[in-house]
């Protein structure tokens, strides 16, 4: 099983190399795991299901909606100044912190 993971990924390595887009290379990756390893196509189905509606990868668009909406309010002036008050005095103080 391990082998037969390698080699998947390696596969999948290679196809994105290749500048294949990325669905067709976890497809290629996928179809190759299907016919040469021991998890059926019904099982791979469902572990991608439970790991899509996995609470921690929620917070993936929530960190990015968050950030869109500072931004269009006008909210990141006001924090990029209060953190300078902090770390202004440190070169790249701004940086080291986010």
């Amino acid at each position: 099983m391990v082998t037969t993971s390698i080699i998947s990924l390696a596969i999948l390595m290679g196809l994105l190399s290749l500048g294949i887009p990325i669905a067709f290379c976890f497809s290629g990756s996928l179809m190759y795991m299907s016919i040469v390893g021991e998890v059926t196509m019904k099982g791979m189905m469902l572990w991608g299901l439970q790991q899509i509606l996995s609470p921690a990868l929620l917070c993936i668009p929530l960190f990015i909606y968050a950030g869109a909406l500072m931004s269009e309010s006008g909210i990141t002036k006001y924090l990029l100044e209060f953190v300078d008050v902090f770390v202004g005095r440190i070169r790249g103080g701004i940086g080291v912190v986010a």
